[in-house]
Formats: structure tokens, C-alpha cells, sequence
């Protein structure tokens, strides 16, 4: 291999394996993600009408019921809303503000994929992860959409980071033979993301609730140091999203029933 070619991988190599791989990287991320965002107007009516519900939670100033028309929809859970709310608070009402949060969401999603692939398998394998999602055009333009699938992959993703450090705890007591408080600590910031992903998207906690399961019983063989908390992390999951469920039940009953119900059953219900 000609000593050029060779230089030129080994300079490559140094980058990524640096501290400052991750700045260039999510530099990088920032200049494709964040480039012409300002473009006037949305691309679908899905995304308008997303926009209008930040609107006019900020305009009402209720935090905890989405609407549209003025008239209460339940086809989000309020978090997305809110949280996409920060963009018309900070930059007015305009396509580059309704566009922002996804766009923050997208750049977070970035470097929670890097701070994961480092941990389990090296800082090399976390650039080039991060680097392959953030040249996916597909990717690309769904950060530049007004729509939760970003935003709930940020909270899922950070709910995935610290049931790894609860594993890599796990591990730490199993080899020194004690028992470890990081275990639980870990855990329950699993749990309180998964909670907050339920809040961006109903019913697709059960994802990151799953997948850890499949692990534990697989990969762990439902060890009794992990499961019990795994347990506790799953119930401040349901505590953490399920609230806002009984709340709107509470207030809003057979509206909030029928909503639901039309929602994922896919028909009209009387």
C-alpha cells in the first residue's frame, strides 16, 4: 500500500479516535441537519397542522391538552407538543421555528448514537455510526420534518445509554462479587426516559421496554441482580407516561376514550 494512502488512514484514524473526533463529527452533523432549515413553508399537512398544536399550546397555555381548532386532540401526547412549542417561543411564528426542535432532536440522536457505539465497542465504531446516520438522506429529511419520530428516538436512545451503564454495573458486581447502587441508579434514569418516550409517542414505549427485556433474558439469563431493577425502572416508565393518560381520562372521559379508540383501532367509534 503506497505510504500516502497509509498517512492518510492513519491522520483519519487519529481524528476519530480523539476528543475532538466527536466535535467534528457532530460539526459536521450540524452544518447538513441545520442547512436552509429557514426554507419557507411545510412540506405536508401532517406537519402543519403538528405546527398549529405548538401554536395554540402556547397560546392557551395549556401544557397538558393538545388542540387543534381549539378543540382538544389527543393524536400526540402533550410533551411533543410542548417541547415543540420552544421554537415559536424563541424564533416566532415561522417555518425555520417549527422545524427546530426536530432539527435539535436530530442533532442529540447523532450524538447519542456515537456515546453508545464508544461504549460498547469502541470510540471508532461510535464516529462511524454517527457518521452513516447523519449522510442518510432518508434520515436527513426526517430531521427536517415537523414529526415526533426523531424526538422519541433522542428519549429512547438516552433510555438505551443508561441501561447499558446499569449493565456495565452489573457486570462490575458480578466480577468483584457485592452488590452495586449503580445498578438502581442507572436503572431508574432508564425508566424516567422510557417514560418520557411514552409521552412522545403512546403505545411505542413497549420498544424500549422490550428490547432490554429480550436482553436480560437472553444475554443475562434473568440474573436476579438485574430484574428486580429492570422492574422498577418499567414501573417509573408506566408512572412517568401513564399519568398524563388518567389525567386526560379524568378531564376529558368519553372524548378522550373515543379518541383513543379511533386512534389505533382505525375507525369511528359512537
Amino acid at each position: 500500500m503506497p505510504k500516502k494512502v497509509i498517512k492518510a488512514e492513519s491522520l483519519i484514524s487519529s481524528i476519530i479516535n480523539s476528543r475532538g473526533g466527536m466535535a467534528l463529527l457532530l460539526f459536521f452533523s450540524l452544518i447538513l441537519i441545520f442547512n436552509d432549515l429557514s426554507k419557507p413553508g411545510l412540506p405536508s399537512n401532517d406537519d402543519c397542522a403538528k405546527a398549529r398544536r405548538a401554536i395554540e399550546m402556547i397560546e392557551s397555555g395549556d401544557l397538558l391538552t393538545p388542540t387543534l381548532g381549539d378543540e382538544p386532540n389527543f393524536d400526540h401526547p402533550p410533551l411533543y407538543i410542548a417541547l415543540l412549542s420552544t421554537g415559536f417561543l424563541l424564533f416566532g411564528k415561522s417555518a425555520f421555528a417549527a422545524r427546530f426542535f426536530g432539527a435539535v432532536c436530530a442533532l442529540l440522536t447523532v450524538y447519542l448514537i456515537y456515546i453508545i457505539g464508544t461504549r460498547v465497542s469502541g470510540r471508532k465504531a461510535g464516529w462511524w455510526a454517527g457518521f452513516f446516520l447523519t449522510t442518510s438522506f432518508f434520515y436527513i429529511k426526517i430531521a427536517r420534518r415537523v414529526q415526533a419520530d426523531i424526538p422519541f428516538a433522542v428519549f429512547t436512545l438516552a433510555a438505551l445509554y443508561f441501561f447499558i451503564r446499569a449493565y456495565e454495573a452489573w457486570q462490575e458486581s458480578e466480577d468483584m462479587g457485592k452488590s452495586n447502587a449503580q445498578i438502581f441508579k442507572f436503572m431508574l434514569l432508564f425508566g424516567f426516559f422510557t417514560g418520557l418516550s411514552g409521552l412522545i409517542k403512546s403505545v411505542f414505549i413497549v420498544f424500549p421496554l422490550a428490547a432490554p427485556f429480550l436482553f436480560i433474558i437472553i444475554r443475562m439469563q434473568f440474573k436476579k441482580g438485574i430484574i428486580l431493577p429492570y422492574f422498577a425502572a418499567s414501573a417509573l416508565a408506566i408512572i412517568t407516561a401513564g399519568w398524563w393518560y388518567l389525567y386526560s381520562y379524568i378531564k376529558h372521559g368519553s372524548l378522550f376514550v373515543r379518541a383513543y379508540g379511533e386512534k389505533f383501532l382505525g375507525h369511528h367509534i359512537s
